[in-house]
């Protein structure tokens, strides 16, 4: 018979247990965001980082999509247009994301900052939820251990990257269906949850897949009965062994539909390219990175390069060693845990295994992705020991203490040796914008620890709730350190930037096909920070031709590179450095400035659209880098089939180079070829960190961008002289083919003879939503049967001609042609997403698969 009374009891202690897992990481956030002063308990808003340069715009995107209930598959908003599926795959799965849609584009700020707020506070629950499961157990401690988990300085530092998340909540289910395949032979959650999981976020379930193949050894380490060796032991979990890797592949299978596309996608970015150094075994991070065991070690102002942020409370940090050095915890589980905490370590220190496990390419900037992983661990094993009683050895407890605060001060000790240092030995990596008053904190949070596990002994149940409060405080404190100088936007002043930027954008009423270059002032004097705007073409819905994310086409930006304009690396590609022939090409009618009553749209007439039609010799042409005025002029010839040159390359007369105090000056006298616009390409060096001066003047600093660019300098006559100045962190080795003149009266006529064929496309308005489908019209000369489309190549479009299916080839190295016959054509333009059709094949054949798996598991039943 059922005592009805202990299991009421047992019902209500988890309902309690449960109710403080979510009721304190509420209330923790909540104080971390009142003090911090962001909404919705302050003025302020996260566009931070990534947050403001692309997570924004891609919201702000997807809301617009979702609203009018339609998800594109190309996008004219993506630089010169892109597919989405790699956004949406990388950036944008999240069910949590469905949020935006009850706010309005301006609010999208505050949306944002609830759904990092609900993904925090359930990864808090899930840690929670994990090791209630696992050990059986209510204690507050596993309160406490979900609040290190979900506040963990992985999240401290990198929460506003917010797609990462999804991997926090979902980890712990993933192990927990894991053990369950392990010892009790039921599957189906660890497949469900790693494949929702990939689904969600394909790079963070990468790295979760083989995080589950190190602790599948954990877990066979751990249940191997010492009596049997390895061999034999190996022998008798092969059926283990197989169904972990059937019930993975089977998970894996089920998210082809979304990762077989993503794969051929992603392949078409600057993230395909593999650098061998990357798999070179140095270490990954030096002694500096032991700073990293006391609090507030990680902060903001050093995000893009740092030591693994392995802090996860001092309870925790101490229980981890002292699980190892504990009598009452046995040798098989010391074993296992030591390889669980060695793997995770080694995975992130040396560098081979450190690119494997970020997806074999070594991360820009946010190091150490895996992080979460060690403090996943950390917390497990600190738990079960916590269970086991090993905190009764005092002795060790205070040991293990003074031994994390000797090596934290030795970490400090290598950090301010190094700082600012460009130190080449890996061992010294040095450790950015420590505080040393940290120190004081860190000793202070392990005192108090040692403190309040010494009160187990007599006051149990007192002592967990002092747990659960010290860990609170302190991974609060860690938060609020981390986030102390991150340069927050007042939401009432960006509201009202947004507002007038979006009131300028509504009175570009053209109906024809066009791109713009847009100076957005308004927008950035809202940022404390510098703000470049790169995927603000999402947020307005205008067609422009920056971009900025870790999806950008290769093509893209090779071709707008090679062409002068602004880049800074492959995931970035600006609007600075446009010339004519540049805005012919890619049909930038308006130059737009957006400065209160001072806005102005200046139109460029030179334009011709979308697309026209070019000599054959446009598909034999290759750009060569950092020569763009050369680029430019081969461009021009190969469009027209003969020699045109509009850039004319100025003599350099004079040239001096000094160096002072670790910066490089050149000195340059130039005589003009001709009469027109001179211009000023300066190679390999970002212009953000160089001074140029005209005849003594110093340039419009909003002509200067981030990276390197063309420059618009002055007006010259034939065989005027230019004295330029450039002042620069970077050497300089090549200004030869640096300034140039251009023949605008040239170039008059070879516009005239390209727009006489330049493709006219139907309902052009309607491509800033639906850009995956559209029409046109073009007449076709026998002389030019090449229509060139500024659209990045891909072969995912498919055109017809009159019906008929023809051919796409590559052109101008690296933009969409078509090859046509001479004469009036209509044209049917059609994006397909590669391998989606199989992905999908792909999916339902491992649906098939698993109905087969669980009607054969019901027979053997």
């Amino acid at each position: 018979m059922v005592n009805t009374s202990t299991s009421e009891t047992k019902k209500r202690t988890k309902f309690n247990y449960y109710l403080w897992a979510t009721l304190v990481p509420i209330g923790l956030l909540a104080i971390i965001l009142s003090i911090l002063q962001i909404a919705p308990f302050g003025g302020k808003s996260l566009l931070v980082s990534d947050l403001a340069t692309q997570y924004l715009p891609f919201f702000a995107d997807l809301r617009s999509q979702l609203l009018h209930h339609s998800i594109s598959s190309y996008s004219f908003l993506v630089s010169i247009g892109d597919g989405m599926l790699p956004i949406y795959t990388y950036y944008l799965m999240s069910p949590l994301n469905l949020i935006i849609v009850f706010f309005s584009k301006a609010q999208l700020p505050l949306a944002i900052n609830i759904i990092i707020s609900c993904k925090i506070i359930l990864s808090s629950i899930s840690m929670s939820w994990f090791l209630q499961r696992k050990y059986q157990s209510t204690s507050l401690v596993g309160v406490a251990g979900g609040i290190a988990y979900g506040f963990c300085s992985f999240v401290a530092m990198y929460f506003y990257d917010l797609m990462w998340l999804d991997a926090l909540i979902g980890l712990p289910i993933i192990i927990w269906g894991l053990e369950r395949l392990v010892k009790y032979q039921k599957s189906w959650l660890y497949t469900f949850a790693l494949a929702f999981t990939i689904i969600i976020n394909y790079y963070m379930g990468y790295i979760i897949c083989v995080f589950a193949v190190i602790y599948l050894v954990y877990l066979l380490i751990k249940q191997r009965p010492q009596n049997i060796n390895w061999t034999n032991y190996l022998r008798s979990v092969r059926p283990v062994i197989f169904r972990f890797i059937w019930f993975s592949l089977l998970a894996g299978l089920l998210s082809g539909f979304m990762l077989l596309p993503t794969v051929l996608a992603m392949l078409s970015t600057g993230k395909g390219v593999f650098s061998w150094w990357s798999f070179i075994p140095f270490p990954a991070f030096g002694l500096s990175s032991l700073v990293n065991l006391g609090v507030g070690a990680s902060n903001f102002d050093g995000r893009l390069l740092h030591g693994p942020s392995i802090f996860s409370g001092s309870f925790f940090l101490i229980g981890a060693i002292v699980y190892f050095r504990s009598s009452r915890i046995t040798k098989p589980n010391k074993r296992a845990a030591g390889w669980l905490l060695l793997a995770i370590l080694l995975g992130m220190g040396i560098e081979t295994f450190n690119t494997i496990w970020h997806m074999f390419q070594q991360p820009a900037g946010f190091p150490f992705r895996m992080v979460y992983l060690f403090s996943f661990a950390v917390i497990m094993l600190t738990y079960e020991g916590y269970l086991q009683g090993m905190f009764a050895e005092k002795q060790v407890v205070v040991k293990t203490a003074v031994l994390i605060m000797v090596l934290i001060l030795i970490g400090y000790a290598v950090a301010n040796f190094t700082d600012n240092q460009q130190d080449l030995n890996q061992l010294l990596t040095y450790q950015y914008f420590v505080s040393n008053w940290n120190i004081i904190f860190a000793a202070a949070f392990l005192l108090a620890t040692v403190m309040v596990i010494g009160t187990g002994k007599n006051h149990y149940q007192l002592s967990q709730y002092l747990i659960l409060l010290l860990v609170s405080v302190e991974m609060g404190f860690n938060f609020l350190e981390a986030n102390w100088t991150m340069p927050l936007v007042q939401t009432k002043q960006y509201s009202q930037a947004f507002q007038r930027s979006e009131d300028q954008f509504s009175k570009l009423n053209d109906k024809q096909f066009y791109r713009s270059t847009v100076y957005n002032l308004d927008l950035r004097k809202s940022f404390p920070v510098d703000y470049n705007g790169y995927n603000d073409s999402l947020i307005f819905g205008y067609r422009g031709i920056n971009s900025y994310s870790s999806t950008l086409n290769s093509n893209t930006w090779h071709v707008l590179n090679s062409l002068g304009f602004d880049s800074r690396n492959v995931r970035r590609i600006g609007s600075m450095g446009a010339t004519p022939v540049t805005q012919q090409l890619l049909g930038l009618k308006y130059d737009v400035v957006i400065d209160g009553n001072r806005s102005k749209a200046v139109v460029n007439q030179q334009t011709s659209g979308l697309g026209f039609m070019t000599n054959k010799q446009i598909e034999d042409i290759h750009f060569n880098a950092n020569q763009p005025f050369y680029n430019l002029n081969s461009l021009v010839n190969a469009e027209v089939g003969r020699s045109e040159n509009p850039f004319v390359l100025a003599r350099i007369v004079k040239t001096k180079q000094t160096k002072h105090n670790d910066r490089f000056q050149y000195r340059l006298t130039v005589k003009s070829q001709l009469t027109g616009q001179q211009y000023l390409y300066v190679p390999q060096v970002r212009l953000a960190d160089t001074e140029v001066k005209i005849n003594g003047k110093a340039i419009d600093p909003t002509l200067q961008g981030l990276g390197t660019q063309i420059i618009k300098i002055n007006q010259v006559a034939k065989g005027q002289t230019t004295d330029i100045e450039i002042d620069s962190k970077q050497p300089i080795y090549d200004l030869s083919q640096s300034v140039a003149s251009f023949d605008q009266s040239r170039f008059d006529k070879v516009y005239q003879d390209l727009n006489q064929h330049a493709l006219k496309v139907e309902h052009a308005d309607q491509l800033t939503s639906q850009g995956s489908h559209f029409k046109g019209e073009v007449n076709v000369s026998a002389a030019k049967p090449i229509l060139l489309v500024s659209l990045p190549y891909n072969d995912g479009w498919q055109v017809r001609s009159d019906g008929k299916r023809v051919a796409t080839v590559k052109v101008a190295d690296g933009l969409l042609g078509v090859k046509l016959t001479p004469g009036k054509h209509q044209l049917q333009f059609d994006y397909q997403v590669e391998g989606l059709k199989a992905g999908i094949i792909v999916s339902i054949i491992s649906i098939l698969m698993m109905l087969g798996t669980a009607g054969w598991q019901l027979f053997k039943k």
